[in-house]
């Protein structure tokens, strides 16, 4: 709650006269509110979907991205946590992981058949990295790695998300 005297209507903010330190956080709090909505805001514009308040709650809420390939494959997995079995779970977690040793960063914008082709093939071959030695993997390990993928990508483009390659290509 903030006293009504304390309330700046027109920045919708606590009012920066005399504010404590208390309040200041609680600014940057709205501050940083206001910044994921606007973020979510701007890729429905430029999607060209149509945003309802339910949608811009679930977004809000869900916390995952439609930019980062990384970031959203991880919050499907965490959300079926508990509904798919632990091995599952885990073997899905596992694919994040060397994702992540293959790309550092992944968007969706740089998922295409080159992409998925550099990462069958850095899976095939042994190397060496920070000293650790990483094994490459069978062919069925591959396929299987390549299924979460896809199934992560299939979601995706079920919520919209605009990809740049076509998933009957994987």
């Amino acid at each position: 709650r903030v006293p009504l005297k304390q309330w700046d209507k027109n920045k919708q903010r606590i009012s920066t006269k005399g504010i404590s330190l208390e309040n200041s956080d609680v600014n940057l709090m709205l501050d940083n509110v206001m910044k994921r909505i606007t973020e979510v805001k701007t890729l429905y514009w430029l999607n060209k979907q149509h945003l309802s308040i339910d949608d811009l709650v679930k977004e809000y809420q869900s916390g995952f991205s439609r930019v980062d390939f990384l970031g959203f494959a991880t919050a499907m997995n965490n959300e079926e946590k508990g509904l798919v079995a632990h091995r599952t779970y885990q073997k899905r977690a596992s694919v994040i992981n060397k994702i992540k040793k293959y790309k550092s960063s992944v968007l969706f914008s740089d998922i295409n058949e080159s992409w998925i082709n550099g990462y069958k093939k850095f899976w095939m071959k042994d190397r060496e990295e920070n000293g650790e030695l990483i094994r490459c993997n069978t062919l069925n390990t591959i396929g299987n790695d390549i299924k979460a993928i896809k199934k992560w990508l299939r979601i995706a483009s079920n919520s919209g998300i605009n990809l740049k390659i076509k998933l009957d290509n994987i």
